[in-house]
């Protein structure tokens, strides 16, 4: 069940479009892999998130009965930044926390309910808060697993849901870390490639089949990828089109490591063409549906002003 955007075809399409010459031995791909994890992380996934189109937005709740002083940013989230921070009282009404100004706490005359950033935790102000049963969301814009080889993971051939177990198209390796208590995550087969499961605990490992508990054989599909925790054969998160442009970054890079000046400045130019394309394509997702403008009257703010938001 070959895919094209799957590890295997980008390393072969980091070869073609700048001619490197896979026999030189110059980069092999574990080299390929770290340049397309670099580059991934640090100018693809941005650039998808910048045109604020909600891509890899995810959500994490947390029970709040009442708020907690202070919570983390989770580790996962690009940047360590949140999309937005809300609350859902147990009748579903959802309400979003405002943010406050640090430097504003304390002064006279100063009085708001919110939360503030320090370091990488929310700070809840003012404490303690009563009288809410219900959940915090944190969504976030969560961060591509890590780009692995192909035989690292294995793509769903089989499910059988009566014992439980899960055939791949390979077995995996290390085998010695595919073993009864190892965390792994379930990804669509599809781009973006999201995830169906998260840290599945496997039950036991033989070969390429798993077996997992009946609780979670439901995330598993024919065509899905299964990887280690944190792991991935694919990139996440990024339309399939960016997925070219990500290639043309890492064969630049090669091009940089292997002191072809020339060559990088070309293969340069012409990634920034490609962003400016992949901009222009992904900036608007419902081309044709404007977003709508709600105004908020004065009495409406001062009701989201005073902590009581709809519970």
């Amino acid at each position: 069940m070959a895919n094209a955007f799957d590890i295997d075809s980008l390393i072969s399409q980091v070869y073609r479009m700048e001619s490197i010459a896979t026999s030189s031995q110059t980069f092999n791909e574990e080299d390929i892999i770290e340049f397309l994890n670099m580059e991934l992380q640090s100018v693809v996934t941005p650039v998808i998130q910048s045109v604020n189109e909600e891509f890899g937005v995810m959500s994490y709740d947390l029970p709040a009965n009442p708020l907690p002083p202070t919570v983390r940013i989770p580790s996962f989230a690009t940047g360590a930044r949140l999309r937005s921070v809300q609350l859902i009282s147990t009748q579903g009404v959802i309400t979003n926390v405002p943010r406050l100004d640090p430097d504003k706490i304390g002064q006279m005359n100063f009085w708001a309910n919110g939360f503030y950033i320090k370091n990488n935790e929310l700070v809840f102000y003012p404490q303690p808060q009563t009288g809410f049963t219900g959940t915090l969301r944190l969504n976030y814009f969560r961060r591509s697993n890590r780009l692995v080889e192909q035989l690292a993971s294995g793509r769903v051939t089989a499910v059988d849901t009566i014992g439980n177990l899960v055939t791949l198209d390979n077995a995996p390796v290390p085998s010695t870390s595919w073993i009864g208590g190892t965390l792994v995550d379930v990804i669509y087969g599809d781009s973006p490639f999201d995830f169906s499961a998260r840290d599945v605990t496997l039950l036991n490992a033989t070969g390429p089949v798993l077996e997992v508990s009946p609780a979670d054989i439901g995330f598993f599909e024919v065509g899905m990828y299964v990887a280690l925790a944190g792991e991935t054969p694919v990139a996440q998160f990024i339309p399939a089109e960016a997925t070219y442009y990500l290639c043309q970054l890492a064969g630049a890079r090669c091009l940089q490591a292997l002191g072809d000046t020339e060559g990088y400045q070309v293969a340069q130019s012409k990634a920034e063409t490609m962003r400016q394309h992949l901009i222009n394509l992904v900036s608007d997702r419902i081309e044709g549906q404007p977003k709508r403008l709600v105004s908020i009257g004065m009495g409406k703010r001062r009701f989201l002003g005073n902590w009581q938001w709809g519970w």
